[in-house]
């Protein structure tokens, strides 16, 4: 700036930081007052007095005072603007960028404004969001919620927080929570509501993750609690006041002393529960009393519970009931201290071995003496045999089990002993053990003397089988002789009955019924017929082991049986009974019919010859 001698006004070498400090009012009616002197000097009203009337140098200092001040003030404007432009940066950056959605709507639900959170959230743009109602974003089982949501704000217009499901234009579905309150615009003079969008899904995983937490502990038959430093409880399930019969009010907030005996709480409980807090997880078993639940057995762990700040602030208490299995556990050792009893008692060498590493598990008592010493722990194919270098074929796991690693029927074997001249029996099969496993079983018999027996009774045997061969070779002889025998005496009685039979049917029957022709008194046909009856009773033994068909036979067909069977012909047979050849025919044809022969190419004489 020139002054009015041409000159350039400098500035005066004096600081400006106290100028800046002065008030803005100040400054303000100093810029006013500035301004009407500048308009007065401009249109040259202010220079004929002040110019003759006052000192040139006052007026210069004066100027220059007042170009000072206007710098001062440009320098403040600017300095407005700068804040002004940086509040405006700050208050962008604020509300577009904030970790959550700013929306300003209407009344009606309809967005005026929103930040760049809200559109990300969304999947759009946000000039796509202006001047749409918001409902279009919001799912649609969930948009009576944000209508609800509304008409609250507009009745009571205060704040109101509601949580639905929003949708982006991709179809994806998150949760959120709306926060909102109405505003009054004066200078516009209308009513916004201005809504805070929170993405919740993360916490929604978190409270379902939390609550699914809590199902399970809550439906754990685990007894769990938390404690305090302090031994009070913090948190406890279902189980564990079941257990004790309480209520949560009743332990929740009490000491764990309260709860149980005070002796048990100082002498078990106390000692682990506060090397659990030096930072150790400490386990124990330990049988307690409960009020409904009786003596009870349980598996128990307390862990360290620590803070945010790594420090620890009581513990957690995970307790499983386990008596059924301590209970077990007991009468398994009693069955096995019973079943040591049992085997260590038994005049047999039984053992038992691992079926992998063959390492001995047991050995009975009649083992151990034998060995002089216990081997338990030890390989028993080296332990038992000299110079082996590889297990027993009869005890491997193959031997022993199928091919679905079952047992399978136990492997019987003999062994003999060159050195000592000893037999031993060994049964090896697979059997469970005390710990589910399979294992093997090995029995070992001696043997010796009922080797020795056997031998001495196959001996015997042969010396026997020796003379028995004799003996039967002779009484086959005998018995050939005796059959020959038996068989004449046979044909003897037979050739006898046939003679009886043939003489009372040729002989005597023909008689006895001439004779009953003959008599002519009563008693005496009927003395005959009596005869006669008892003839037939004395002669039917022999008749019955003739064939039936031969004692339908007349005398004189039998007669004629008889000459046929001893080769005699029809003419020869004639001449003998003084007949006709042609009567002969008949009565051979008539026997022919008796006997069955009839129409049948059986010669007579052979069928005959048979029946003898």
């Amino acid at each position: 700036m020139a002054g009015q001698f041409g000159e350039k006004i400098k500035a005066p070498p004096f600081k400006a930081e106290g100028m800046r400090m002065k008030k803005n009012k100040n400054v303000q009616d100093k810029f006013n007052q500035l301004r009407r002197q500048a308009e007065e000097l401009i249109r040259g009203k202010a220079f004929a007095s002040p110019m003759v009337a006052e000192d040139p140098i006052k007026l210069i200092h004066e100027l220059q005072t007042y170009q000072i001040e206007l710098e001062l003030q440009n320098e403040e404007l600017k300095r407005s603007q700068q804040d002004l432009m940086e509040s405006q940066v700050k208050y962008t950056r604020l509300y577009d960028f904030s970790p959550v959605g700013y929306l300003s709507l209407s009344l009606k639900g309809v967005v005026l404004n929103a930040n760049l959170t809200v559109a990300d959230m969304l999947s759009t743009q946000r000039s796509l969001l202006l001047g749409k109602p918001l409902s279009a974003y919001i799912f649609f089982e969930d948009q009576d919620i944000f209508y609800r949501h509304l008409n609250e704000l507009s009745a009571s217009q205060k704040r109101r927080l509601c949580e639905l499901h929003m949708k982006n234009p991709e179809g994806g579905i998150f949760d959120v929570q709306l926060e909102s309150t109405v505003v009054r615009d004066e200078a516009k003079g209308s009513i916004q509501i201005r809504t805070v969008v929170t993405d919740i899904c993360e916490r929604r995983q978190a409270e379902e993750k939390l609550q699914q937490f809590k199902n399970i502990v809550y439906s754990s038959f685990d007894l769990l609690a938390l404690i305090d430093t302090q031994f009070r409880y913090l948190a406890v399930n279902e189980t564990y006041l079941n257990f004790h019969d309480k209520t949560r009010d009743e332990v929740i907030g009490h000491l764990k002393s309260e709860v149980f005996n005070e002796a048990f709480f100082v002498k078990t409980i106390k000692p682990n529960a506060e090397k659990c807090m030096n930072g150790y997880n400490v386990r124990y078993s330990e049988w307690f009393e409960f009020p409904t639940m009786g003596r009870r057995y349980l598996d128990i762990e307390y862990s360290p519970y620590r803070g945010n700040d790594k420090k620890i602030k009581g513990f957690v208490v995970n307790a499983r009931d386990s008596t059924d299995l301590k209970q077990g556990r007991i009468l398994l050792e009693k069955n096995k201290l019973q079943l040591e009893t049992v085997l260590n008692n038994i005049e047999l060498s039984i053992y038992i071995t691992d079926i992998d590493s063959n390492e001995i598990l047991f050995m009975n008592k009649h083992l151990k003496q034998h060995y002089q010493k216990d081997l338990t722990g030890e390989i028993c194919w080296k332990s038992f045999h000299e110079n082996q270098d590889r297990p027993c074929d009869y005890c491997k796991k193959e031997k022993l089990t199928d091919s679905d690693g079952k047992p399978v029927t136990p492997c019987i074997s003999e062994v003999y002993n060159k050195e000592q001249n000893t037999w031993q029996e060994k049964s090896d099969s697979a059997i469970p053990w005390i710990n589910g496993t399979l294992v093997h079983l090995g029995i070992v018999t001696d043997i010796t003397e009922r080797k020795r027996f056997e031998e001495k009774q196959k001996r015997i045997k042969k010396i026997l089988e020796k003379k028995v061969k004799v003996r039967t070779a002779e009484l086959e002889d005998m018995n050939a002789a005796l059959k020959v025998l038996l068989q004449k005496r046979q044909d003897d009685k037979e050739e006898m009955e046939n003679k009886i039979f043939a003489n009372h049917k040729l002989l005597i029957s023909p008689l006895l019924d001439n004779l009953k022709k003959n008599l002519l008194r009563e008693h005496e046909r009927e003395m005959i017929d009596i005869l006669e009856s008892e003839l037939k009773n004395l002669i039917s033994p022999f008749s019955k082991k003739m064939s039936d068909r031969m004692i339908n036979l007349t005398p004189t067909e039998i007669h004629v049986a008889s000459l046929i069977k001893a080769g005699k012909t029809n003419k020869e047979i004639a001449s003998l009974l003084n007949s006709s050849v042609h009567t002969i025919a008949r009565h051979r044809e008539n026997i022919r019919k008796k006997t069955g022969l009839k129409n049948k190419k059986t010669n007579l004489r052979t069928f005959l010859l048979t029946m003898e």
